[in-house]
């Protein structure tokens, strides 16, 4: 799934794979660096840094724009032509520890990066191979 997407704003790039046992479909997956970690851990560095209690609301509409940015890649696709071969993937787990956090113009401007894509499904496909009697 995460192949698939590999093209999408805010989506961790995928930058190769190594099969790790023949034959059982085990994998180790390397992903592209992100520098902060994830949310949690970001919360936590800027509260630290700024000796503050809470995030700062710009802080959180830049996250929450960012992400609506990835989900609608992975619903709708790529913009233009390749939209119209597109399969919506549903990614199934976004939760704090799924949202990485990399260098971005600034502190306050973190580039936002939808991780960890092992319970995501096309509903189109699993709709194909289902049938209600």
């Amino acid at each position: 799934m995460l192949w698939k997407a590999r093209a999408g704003p805010n989506i961790v790039q995928i930058l190769g794979h190594k099969q790790n046992f023949p034959g059982h479909g085990d994998q180790t997956l390397f992903l592209e660096y992100c520098s902060h970690g994830d949310l949690v851990d970001y919360k936590n560095y800027v509260r630290r840094r700024d000796a503050i209690l809470h995030v700062p609301e710009e802080l959180v509409w830049h996250v929450f724009i960012q992400l609506s940015e990835a989900l609608d890649f992975l619903h709708n696709g790529p913009r233009g032509a390749e939209r119209d071969d597109w399969m919506p993937i549903t990614h199934w787990d976004i939760k704090p520890t799924n949202i990485l956090i990399s260098s971005g113009r600034t502190d306050m401007c973190p580039q936002i990066k939808l991780a960890d894509f092992s319970r995501s499904s096309i509903p189109e496909l699993l709709k194909s191979h289902t049938s209600i009697t």
